[in-house]
């Protein structure tokens, strides 16, 4: 805000009197938009400009340069599944996600990851892919589901989360519920030891 030096009227031979030009409508702030003009006492000052407007020089407005976001109205050129990222004036699309790779600055292109060797599905469950990922076929008949990718030869017993009871997956289904899964091994483990336990239990009673 830039104070402006006027004259004051002549009242009598040794006194000036203030002339307000506010109140005569004398003074040179912006009326549109609108500069509050405030006298002071042989000056006058203009205010701010009001939001969306910028000072220009001591009296008047200048209007400030709206800017679009094209990530917001949708102008932009970035293809999904790439996301539009707006910075300093600029639109820039993010690099790909999982299971795609970049095309050009705008694009995506799927990621065939059985033909590609990315896949973890086993031997006995062949690679299937989709956009954006793949997926493993169920196991042949007489194995079991193992997780996602692999098969076992005895049932997997999974827990859930909700009443904790033991369920058996069958052959050609996929589990996908959350909790403690124990694995093939660890089956085949607990059948091991229950031989041996009967073994045992056989050479006593011989000796009695």
């Amino acid at each position: 805000m830039v104070n402006v030096l006027l004259d004051s009227k002549k009242n009598g031979l040794y006194e000036c009197e203030d002339t307000d030009e506010c109140a005569d409508k004398t003074d040179k702030c912006s009326k549109d938009p609108v500069r509050v003009c405030m006298n002071t006492g042989g000056i006058y000052t203009c205010g701010d400009c009001p939001t969306n407007y910028t000072n220009d020089g001591d009296y008047n407005c200048t209007k400030d340069v709206e800017t679009s976001n094209p990530c917001i109205d949708g102008t932009h050129e970035c293809k999904p599944p790439r996301n539009c990222s707006f910075s300093t004036g600029s639109v820039v699309c993010l690099n790909c996600p999982t299971g795609y790779i970049n095309n050009g600055a705008f694009d995506c292109t799927d990621v065939n990851e059985c033909t590609s060797g990315t896949h973890k599905c086993t031997e006995k469950r062949p690679c299937t892919n989709t956009v954006g990922g793949y997926k493993c076929a169920d196991c042949p008949t007489g194995l079991f589901n193992n997780g996602p990718y692999q098969c076992s030869d005895v049932p997997i017993t999974v827990y859930t989360d909700t009443n904790d009871q033991p369920t058996a997956s069958t052959s050609g289904s996929n589990t996908n519920t959350q909790g403690a899964v124990t694995t093939a091994s660890q089956s085949s483990g607990a059948i091991s030891i229950l031989g041996v336990c009967l073994h045992l239990v056989f050479v006593i009673v011989l000796f009695i």
